[in-house]
């Protein structure tokens, strides 16, 4: 067997198959209780300011 017959090869249209799957699965404006009713997306946004040190937005 090739070194190279060992990985699958992800092409374009299998990313794009990929994304489609997560996006109807996921989603990013759904609150919820275990973070304080942000959405996934805002509870990032959060994360990502409180750990550089800017604060980006307040939840109200």
């Amino acid at each position: 067997m090739a070194p190279d017959a060992a990985y699958p090869v992800i092409t374009p249209a299998s990313l794009e198959l990929g994304n489609r799957v997560i996006d109807g699965f996921y989603n990013p404006s759904r609150r919820h209780s275990a973070n304080g009713q942000l959405s996934p997306a805002d509870f990032e946004r959060r994360h990502a300011a409180e750990t550089s040190g800017k604060v980006l937005c307040t939840a109200a």
